[in-house]
């Protein structure tokens, strides 16, 4: 229910018991009343006291953060090969090589002087061992 439904219900049961009570001593006027009261009363409660759903990420929005973070790292120059491996770091440290030290800055230099030719073998070679080991 929506905020409008919502003080609609407190108004009918609010009002099914003022009926109920003003009808005191007429049975077929006080119980229909007093049902419809409890009844408004149950469903506004429900709707309240009812958590509201909420939205959490799942493993498509992880997938799709990952996407763009290797496509602008395949768009960038000397900084996109660098963050290249640092994700290929972190994927193998998640699964296969959790010992697996941390890249030095001469590491990246090196990496940053190859041919786009090399670069492409050493990311295939790489993706090629995680693939093989997971």
């Amino acid at each position: 229910m929506n905020r409008y439904l919502t003080w609609v219900g407190l108004s009918v049961a609010a009002f099914a018991s003022f009926v109920a009570i003003l009808e005191r001593g007429n049975l077929p006027a006080e119980v229909p009343a007093a049902i419809c009261a409890v009844a408004a009363a149950a469903l506004v409660i429900v709707d309240v006291v009812r958590p509201t759903p909420v939205q959490m990420p799942g493993p498509y929005a992880e997938q799709t953060e990952w996407l763009g973070r290797v496509r602008g790292a395949f768009r960038s120059t000397r900084m996109g090969r660098e963050d290249l491996v640092r994700i290929l770091d972190q994927i193998e440290r998640s699964s296969a090589n959790p010992a697996l030290p941390l890249r030095s800055p001469e590491y990246f230099e090196q990496i940053a002087r190859v041919s786009n030719a090399e670069f492409n073998r050493y990311l295939s070679e790489r993706v090629e061992a995680l693939e093989r080991t997971t």
